[in-house]
């Protein structure tokens, strides 16, 4: 259910509409492009965390 109502919706807007915008924090603006960008950032940086 997440998955399909959540993560599909991000995947198709960052997909359709890149360079929209996505958030506002502080009267910044960031694009989809942004927020997937740093969305594999933190991905490669979990992927990364060594478990003991």
């Amino acid at each position: 259910m997440f998955t399909k109502t959540i993560i599909t919706s991000i995947l198709d807007s960052i997909q359709k509409f890149s360079d929209r915008n996505a958030f506002c924090i502080d009267n910044i603006f960031y694009t989809y492009k942004q927020f997937a960008e740093n969305i594999s950032k933190i991905r490669i940086a979990v992927k990364n965390i060594p478990f003991f």
